[in-house]
C-alpha cells in the first residue's frame, strides 16, 4: 500500500489552511502636527476717515463734553474769531444760556408756544458767501434755495453804529428764523433768533432794538470819557452836514421822536402809532451811490419785493420841487411793511429821506412825511 497519496493530501491541507488566515495588521505611530502658534490680526486701515478714540475734533468742536462758558454776555465785549470784539445790550427778558464752544453769545426767549433761540457766532471772512449763509438758513426752516439775485433781494439792510446790517426773515414748517449778517474787522458775525413761529414774531421788534446796541467796545482810555449828549427832541432849523459842503434842515412834526443819529444818519426819528413803531431814518452820501434804480431796487427788497428792470422801477417815481429842491418820491408795501422814501440830490450829494415800519402805520403817517418833506430846504447861510 501506498503512502504518497496521504503526505500529498496533508501537504495540501496545511497550504489551504494557512491561505485563509487574515493578513497581520501592522500598527504604527505616527508624530502628532506641531501646533500652529495663533497670528495677530492685521491693523485696519487707517485711511477709512475715523479719528483714533481720544483724538480732537478737526472742525474745531470739543471731541467730549467741555464746561460751558458762564452767562452774562449782554453788554460784554467778546472776542471775534480774530480781531477785535463787539458788545450788545440784551433785553432783561431774555435769559442767558451758556455759549458753549461755538457761541460768542446764547440767549433763551420764552413765550406763548414754547421757546426761541438766540446764538451769536462769528467766523473769519465772508464764511462761504451771503448768498450761501441765506440758503442755508432757508434749509433750517424747511425752505428751498434761491438763485443768488432772488435771495439776497429779499434781504433788509441798515447801518447802526458804524456797522453794516443784512437782516432776512425766513418762516416755514412752523418755525422762524429771524437773522443779522455783520461783516466787523475781517469777520463774519451771525446773530441768529430761530423757534416757534408765533414766539419769533413776537419778538421781531425786541430783535430789531437789540441789534441796535450792537457796536464796537469803547477804546480804552487812561481817563473816563465824558458820553455825547443826547439828540434834541426835534432836529427843527438845525443845520446836518451832508457827506461833504453844506447842509440841509427840516422842521419836524412835534408828535415824531428825534433818536441818536449813530455814525451814518443825519436825522432820526421814531413814529409810534398803532400796530408799532416805525423809523424815518436821513442820511447823505456823495454823488450818486450806485444810481437811482440800484437804490430804488435796494428800498423795494428792504420790503421783500423783487427788484425791476430801470425803466420800470423809475416809472412809478413821483417827482416834486420845493424850497429850490427835487425830490424823488416812492412807496413800496411788502410782508406786512411800507416803505415811503425820497431821494434828494443836493450840493454833489445824494440824500435820504426813508419811513419804514408797519405797513398800517407807515400808511397812517404817508401825508404828514410828505409835509415834512416840504419843510426840508437849504441851510441859512
Amino acid at each position: 500500500m501506498s503512502y504518497r497519496f496521504p503526505v500529498t493530501f496533508l501537504m495540501l491541507a496545511s497550504l489551504l489552511v494557512t491561505g485563509c488566515r487574515d493578513k497581520q495588521i501592522t500598527a504604527y505611530r505616527a508624530p502628532k502636527d506641531p501646533v500652529a502658534t495663533a497670528t495677530p490680526p492685521a491693523m485696519a486701515s487707517t485711511n477709512s476717515g475715523a479719528l483714533p478714540e481720544g483724538h480732537p475734533a478737526i472742525d474745531g468742536s470739543p471731541s467730549s463734553p467741555t464746561q460751558s462758558a458762564p452767562g452774562g454776555m449782554a453788554g460784554t465785549a467778546v472776542p471775534t474769531a480774530s480781531g477785535s470784539d463787539l458788545t450788545w445790550t440784551a433785553p432783561s427778558a431774555w435769559t442767558v444760556k451758556p455759549n458753549g464752544a461755538m457761541r460768542k453769545g446764547s440767549f433763551g426767549l420764552k413765550g406763548a408756544g414754547g421757546e426761541a433761540d438766540l446764538s451769536i457766532t462769528a467766523f473769519p471772512g465772508a464764511t462761504g458767501g451771503l448768498e450761501a449763509n441765506l440758503n442755508r438758513w432757508r434749509g433750517q426752516v424747511g425752505l428751498s434755495p434761491q438763485v443768488p439775485a432772488e435771495v439776497t433781494a429779499a434781504a433788509e439792510k441798515f447801518s447802526a453804529n458804524g456797522l453794516d446790517f443784512i437782516v432776512v426773515d425766513y418762516a416755514g414748517g412752523g418755525n422762524r428764523l429771524v437773522g443779522a449778517i455783520v461783516p466787523y474787522g475781517g469777520n463774519s458775525w451771525f446773530f441768529k433768533l430761530m423757534g416757534p413761529d408765533a414766539v419769533v414774531a413776537a419778538q421781531k421788534d425786541a430783535f430789531r432794538e437789540f441789534l441796535h446796541t450792537v457796536k464796537e467796545p469803547a477804546a480804552p482810555s487812561a481817563q473816563p470819557q465824558p458820553q455825547p449828549a443826547p439828540a434834541p427832541v426835534s432836529m427843527a432849523n438845525t443845520p446836518v452836514p451832508t457827506a461833504s459842503g453844506s447842509g440841509l434842515t427840516w422842521i419836524a412834526p412835534a408828535a415824531w421822536t428825534a433818536k441818536p443819529n449813530g455814525s451814518m444818519r443825519k436825522g432820526s426819528f421814531a413814529i409810534k402809532g398803532d400796530g408799532g413803531e416805525a423809523d424815518l431814518g436821513i442820511t447823505a452820501f456823495p454823488g450818486a451811490t450806485g444810481g437811482l434804480e440800484a437804490n430804488l431796487n435796494r428800498w423795494r427788497g428792504q420790503v421783500g419785493l423783487p427788484p425791476q428792470a430801470p425803466a420800470e422801477v423809475t416809472a412809478a417815481v413821483e417827482k416834486f420841487s420845493a424850497n429850490g429842491l427835487d425830490f424823488l418820491v416812492v412807496d413800496y408795501a411788502g410782508g406786512g411793511n411800507r416803505l415811503i422814501g425820497a431821494i434828494v440830490p443836493y450840493g454833489g450829494n445824494s440824500w435820504f429821506f426813508k419811513l419804514m415800519g408797519p405797513d398800517a402805520l407807515v400808511a397812517a403817517q404817508k401825508e404828514t412825511f410828505r409835509e415834512f418833506l416840504h419843510s426840508v430846504k437849504e441851510a441859512t447861510k
